[in-house]
This record gives C-alpha cells, sequence and structure tokens, in this order.
C-alpha cells in the first residue's frame, strides 16, 4: 500500500520522465511513462492518452508490454484489441497474451478456441511454460479437465528453470492432481 505522498512523488516522477520524451514521439519509454501514469491515477483521460500512444507502436515486443499491463490494470477488451494484428499474423506470445486476456474476461471458451490455433511443436524454447501454463489455467480456471493429462505431461517436461518458475510449475502440477494450494 502507498501512502498520498508516495503516489504525488510516483506521479511526478512519471510527469517528468513524459516531459523529457514530449518532442521524441516514437519513444518506448513514453508509452510505458503513459501506461504507468494511466495505472498511477487511474483517470480516464490518462488512460486514452496511453491507448492512443499504444496504438501507434509499431514494434512487437512493445506490444506485447502494452498488452501486459492493459491486462494487469483489467482492461481486456483494449489488450485484445491491441494485439489482434499479432494474432492474425500467428504470432504465438500475441496468442499467449490475447489467450490470458479472454480467460481473465471469463471468456474460457473463446480463450480455448484461440489456444487450439497455437502449434506446440513449433514453439519456441522460451514459450514452452507460458504455454504449459496456459494449459493448465484452461484446466483449473476454463474447466476444461479433458487438457488435465496433457498439462501435466506439459509441465512435467519442462526443464528446471530454478526459482519462480519451478514453484509455479509445482504449485500447477499440484493443482491439477486435485492438491491443496501449498507452498506459495
Amino acid at each position: 500500500l502507498f501512502t498520498k505522498q508516495d503516489v504525488a512523488e510516483a506521479e511526478s516522477l512519471v510527469r517528468a520522465i513524459l516531459k523529457e520524451t514530449e518532442q521524441d514521439k516514437s519513444s518506448s519509454e513514453r508509452s510505458a511513462a503513459l501506461i504507468l501514469l494511466w495505472r498511477i491515477t487511474g483517470r480516464d483521460e490518462d488512460f486514452r492518452t496511453a491507448t492512443a500512444e499504444m496504438d501507434r507502436e509499431g514494434f512487437a515486443r512493445h506490444c506485447y508490454r502494452n498488452a501486459s499491463f492493459l491486462i494487469e490494470g483489467g482492461k481486456y477488451e483494449e489488450a485484445e484489441r491491441l494485439l489482434e494484428n499479432l494474432v492474425a499474423s500467428g504470432d504465438v506470445e500475441a496468442k499467449l497474451l490475447t489467450f490470458d486476456a479472454k480467460l481473465r474476461a471469463g471468456n474460457s471458451t473463446d480463450a480455448r478456441e484461440l489456444f487450439t490455433t497455437i502449434d506446440s511443436e513449433k514453439l519456441l524454447h522460451i514459450l514452452r511454460f507460458p504455454y504449459a501454463a496456459a494449459m493448465a489455467h484452461l484446466v483449473l480456471v476454463g474447466r476444461f479437465s479433458d487438457l488435465s493429462e496433457r498439462a501435466i505431461s506439459l509441465l512435467s517436461s519442462l526443464p528446471a528453470a530454478g526459482g519462480e518458475q519451478d514453484k509455479q510449475v509445482k504449485l500447477l502440477m499440484n493443482l491439477l492432481r486435485g492438491g491443496p494450494v501449498v507452498g506459495t
């Protein structure tokens, strides 16, 4: 929890970044600062300014970051809209983020439909964990129990990565097997 003074200081720092990047309309720092400003203030005006800036972003990596911010902020439809061209082009990372937005919004059937368009055999190594975790969430949140064994198999096949990822794998596997939430 933050005090009013902390929030005011954070807003002041973000506004300073925005002033610094005012002339550089292609700055990804500007886009990130506008999103952060919206997250700090919660004002609709700041959200509209941030989304207008997000719409101008051309790099996929920036779209992923911006969509993540939107999803964390509960703006699922906006995240889907931001990613729709990347999803249409077959971009797996955009599909996984859109899947997340759909599942969080309660659209588990749409989330599953999108998930099935991802070819697990062609996944980049770095996307294997998010893919396996997504399948586990389809089972746990979306109630698609027919995917349970496949999700366990995918999670079991992941190499140890250390740290938080390993804890999440262990937790998801435990939940998929009907165990309690422990060790978080």
